[in-house]
């Protein structure tokens, strides 16, 4: 799963249904959208597969990565047009779900791999070649299962689930890589009850939002780490816990929290927050209880997020006058990706 970032002047958005397991992945669809009215300019059908991760090229190209099933693998990228017309598939690596971003016209595609290794892909934009690929792993036999990553100018940072002593907790480390060099220049340790699924890029540093961080010894909902010098520069308490999907905007982070996610903790309380970067003051909106949400992403300056259902009607829901709207209803939604 991924975040979305804020809205461009004059680009569509795009809302994927890619996570239905249940039903075959039957209901995956691309619906394209205009931003300012949230108005439906089409939907198309996507191939059955999981989809957990899409990136939108800075030619308007939509890169969607198709993962497979729970007992099935998977290894597919889709290159689409913006007006959602196929103009390639790849084979690029297994379970491409931790993330697709692009830098000096290049495509980074993360893939989960086999679960103990994770692999970082660099295709080419024009001619859709893979030039090379990076194997993330770390010593011994611990494991490293990519599951999100987040772009911060020539620094790529992966984080990968992993073990620790403290078996009911989770354990993250943040892989750094230089994309100038294409090579991996530290493995941070984020240390126990560390259950990270948002990187953010914010003045130079990354944003590591902690899903664990209610269950965290530290009380770490917030952990920020110098990419340059692979580092965790202070872990953070912010007063509503557990962070799970962000977008920042000025020095604004947006926030949803659930910390239930991947996770044996059966905490209903969802929260939707913005927090000052500079004070770490909060204002939240509690949302009914169990509240499923997939992804997060700023529309013209407004969090919204892809709605599973439940309970409440599925679609786009976004933050408007300190309530949450459904802007577009729409089955399974589970991602929302725009252009930044």
């Amino acid at each position: 799963m991924a975040s979305g970032g804020s809205a461009a002047k004059d680009s569509p958005g795009y809302l994927i249904s890619g996570l239905d397991e249940s039903g075959n992945f039957a209901n995956n669809r691309l619906l394209i959208f205009d931003p300012p009215g949230f108005s439906t300019i089409k939907t198309l059908p996507l191939p059955r597969s999981g989809i957990q991760a899409a990136g939108l090229a800075p030619d308007g190209r939509l890169w969607i990565g198709l993962s497979g099933g729970s007992t099935w693998d998977d290894d597919r990228l889709l290159v689409l047009d913006q007006a959602g017309r196929q103009l390639a598939e790849l084979h690029v690596c297994l379970y491409p779900t931790a993330g697709i971003w692009f830098y000096n016209h290049k495509a980074l595609v993360v893939c989960r791999d086999t679960g103990f290794t994770g692999t970082l892909a660099r295709i080419d934009t024009s001619s859709f070649s893979v030039e090379k690929k990076l194997t993330l792993q770390l010593t011994g036999r611990q494991s490293f299962m990519a599951v999100s990553s987040g772009l911060s100018g020539a620094y790529l940072g992966v984080i990968g689930l992993t073990t620790g002593p403290l078996q009911s907790l989770a354990y993250s480390m943040l892989a750094v890589v230089n994309l100038d060099t294409f090579s991996v220049t530290g493995m941070v340790p984020l240390g126990p009850g560390t259950n990270v699924w948002s990187v953010l890029p914010y003045q130079g540093d990354f944003y590591l939002l902690n899903a664990q961080g209610r269950d965290s010894p530290q009380r770490a909902d917030l952990l920020v780490v110098d990419p340059a010098d692979t580092a965790v520069v202070k872990p953070i308490t912010l007063p509503t816990l557990s962070p799970l999907w962000g977008a920042i905007a000025g020095q604004t982070l947006y926030s949803f929290h659930d910390n239930a996610w991947n996770s044996t903790s059966m905490s209903p309380e969802r929260y939707l927050c913005n927090t000052d970067l500079s004070t770490y003051q909060q204002a939240c909106q509690r949302l009914p209880d169990g509240f499923s949400a997939f992804s997060l992403g700023l529309i013209d300056g407004m969090p919204c997020l892809a709605q599973w259902g439940n309970a409440l009607p599925a679609g786009l829901a976004c933050l408007e006058n300190g309530k949450l709207n459904l802007k577009l209803e729409y089955k399974n939604a589970s991602l929302i990706v725009m252009k930044k």
